[in-house]
């Protein structure tokens, strides 16, 4: 895959790099359990730039807490501010990948098409690439649709929503007529 400035992809370096950074989370950063995670998500959004000022309050006024250390606490604070940094760039990082997948699959799916169309047309002459072709055909043969079952859960007297109906799928790709 090229860049936007021409140049090839490296997967294996990518790949190289999450791995070490992966390695560099895993000796550095606890996995929380889910009721972990729950308990600690009750922290107060903006108390970071506060709990430096009540460090430094405490230190003039010589308060130490055992177990309680402010110059740890304001490493916590400034590692957790450097990880959220790190996250969003690896969203950013990581909707660039959604996009490149999206592209590649989409030239995949469009020379896909264009080959199954093509051979389609050939199927109609030769049984063996018909056969070849069945599952292709089986993929793109039109699906019955669901029955909609009634919404039977009526806690209000509102009315109930229509569900929402499936998206269309793709269109079967007309195949190719080739002359015998």
């Amino acid at each position: 895959m090229k860049t936007q400035s021409g140049q090839k992809l490296s997967f294996e370096k990518l790949n190289n790099a999450l791995k070490e950074v992966e390695e560099q989370m895993s000796d550095d950063v606890a996995v929380l359990a889910e009721g972990e995670r729950r308990q600690l998500t009750g922290v107060r959004v903006g108390w970071e730039n506060l709990a430096r000022l009540v460090a430094e309050v405490a230190k003039e006024a010589n308060v130490a807490i055992p177990h309680y250390d402010t110059a740890s606490m304001k490493r916590d604070i400034a590692d957790s501010e450097e990880l959220a940094l790190l996250k969003r760039k690896l969203s950013v990082i990581a909707a660039r990948i959604d996009d490149a997948i999206l592209v590649k699959r989409a030239a995949a799916y469009k020379t896909f098409l264009a080959h199954y169309r093509v051979l389609g047309g050939l199927a109609t002459v030769n049984a063996e690439i018909a056969k070849s072709i069945e599952s292709v055909e089986e993929f793109f043969a039109p699906q019955p649709k669901k029955k909609a079952t009634a919404n039977t859960d009526r806690e209000s007297d509102e009315p109930q929503a229509k569900p929402t109906p499936a998206p269309e799928k793709d269109p079967v790709p007309a195949p190719v007529k080739v002359p015998a």
